[in-house]
């Protein structure tokens, strides 16, 4: 091929890098590949190509390089990253084919930036990367709606071979009753360039149902035409259970404290009133429609006095402070009632206890009083007794006193019938 002046004009207007390599010398560059080097054509002349090639790939490209120089051959598709004038890595692909310049052999190189479509490439790669790893099942189909593609996911759910499905449409995994109408809801809502989303019974290879999410999409190209439709599809047969072992539970959980006769309330960690039972609400005086989904002070107010307020706040902050909460009492409608608070670590709630005590005080206040009238009697008999403990020991003593009496005389007595008897 011999470059001369008839052929500059048209290389000059073509919208691709055209460089000229004589003796490992650029001896012509065009406008185009100077602009992608970002470098004069007057500084690019001369030049060694490997100049544009990072240092750590000299080693690797400059016996290929070389090789490309010396083949009398066409060479196709070269893949080298050059730097340009910014510092930035470039992915270019290079075409070569010997020619004639000024009368002697040359290689003319056409420099394609491929850097876009490398990260385009790369792109697509992850994502199908991604969409073959992801745990949702996902198929695409054509505008007729045949299968033809599947990832791994999908197989292993539902238990079918890509073969087994490529070339049908996916309404043979509809194991709704009216599936007919379903597929056509589907089909209507996508060829509008909808998305389809619902939760419908499948079935899978061996004839076992379950519930699947699904979200139903067009695909488009550049030019924004439907050109595919995808379905990501998800078992939610666990998140069904653990939601139905949930409602189940709760209903359990308001069962107990429904018909425990203290009164109970839950409050969120922003505040709000999740839950309270009847005797909550009989003890109150409100109903649970004032009580539930409001803020917990906001209640509150209505029913404690202004002066007991600062103790249940400080009582709130020691339990999320996590030190010792003693219960105290509040009067609430002329009743006593005992508050305890305790501090749900996992998701932040507090529970309140109310225990009506009125009956439990006044029992407990008549007791103490009934023993303190006891001790004043237990004293008042304590001092009549050691009264009459002081009089009897003075009768005693008085009684000792005319014993010894009486046997002096009597002794006198024996003493003077003695001297009778000796007399007579």
């Amino acid at each position: 091929m011999t470059l001369d002046k008839q052929f500059r004009g048209l290389i000059e207007s073509i919208n691709a890098g055209i460089v000229v390599i004589q003796k490992e010398r650029i001896a012509y560059v065009n406008s185009h590949a100077a602009k992608r080097f970002g470098v004069p054509k007057s500084k690019l002349l001369g030049r060694n190509f490997l100049d544009f090639i990072p240092k750590d790939r000299w080693t690797q490209l400059q016996g290929r390089y070389k090789e490309l120089l010396a083949s009398n051959k066409k060479i196709k598709n070269f893949v080298v990253e050059i730097i340009d004038h910014k510092g930035i890595l470039r992915t270019v692909q290079l075409n070569s084919a010997p020619a004639i310049f000024n009368s002697e052999s040359a290689r003319i190189v056409t420099v394609r930036d491929i850097t876009k479509q490398r990260q385009t490439e790369a792109d697509l790669r992850f994502q199908s990367e991604l969409i073959k790893q992801s745990y949702e099942s996902i198929i695409t189909t054509d505008l007729d709606f045949k299968i033809n593609w599947v990832n791994e996911a999908f197989i292993k759910l539902f238990g079918y071979s890509k073969k087994e499905v490529l070339g049908k449409t996916p309404d043979f995994l509809n194991a709704e009753r009216l599936a007919a109408d379903i597929q056509n809801e589907i089909s209507t809502t996508i060829k509008n360039r909808g998305v389809y989303r619902g939760a419908h019974l499948v079935k899978k290879k061996n004839g076992s149902t379950f519930q699947c999410n699904m979200a139903i999409f067009p695909i488009y190209n550049e030019n924004n035409e439907v050109f595919a439709y995808s379905g990501h599809l998800v078992d939610v047969t666990e998140e069904i259970e653990t939601r139905n072992a949930l409602i189940s539970s709760e209903a359990r959980f308001r069962s107990v404290f429904e018909s425990i006769a203290e009164g109970v309330v839950l409050v969120d960690k922003r505040g709000k009133i999740l839950f309270v039972n009847d005797s909550l609400c009989q003890l109150t005086a409100i109903g649970r429609k004032k009580i539930e989904g409001k803020n917990a002070m906001n209640v509150a107010n209505k029913f404690i006095e202004v002066k007991q307020l600062p103790l249940v706040l400080k009582s709130i902050e020691n339990v999320l402070q996590k030190t010792k909460f003693t219960p105290f009492e509040i009067m609430i409608n002329n009743k006593t009632l005992r508050l305890s608070i305790s501090y749900n670590k996992i998701d932040k709630s507090i529970i309140g206890v109310l225990r009506d005590i009125t009956e439990e005080k006044r029992a407990t206040n008549k007791l103490n009083n009934y023993r303190d009238h006891l001790e004043e009697l237990v004293e008042q008999r304590t001092i009549e007794l050691n009264e009459k403990n002081k009089e009897l020991d003075y009768a005693l003593k008085v009684f000792v006193g005319r014993e010894v009496t009486i046997k002096n005389l009597q002794n006198q007595v024996d003493e003077l019938r003695l001297e009778l008897n000796k007399v007579s």
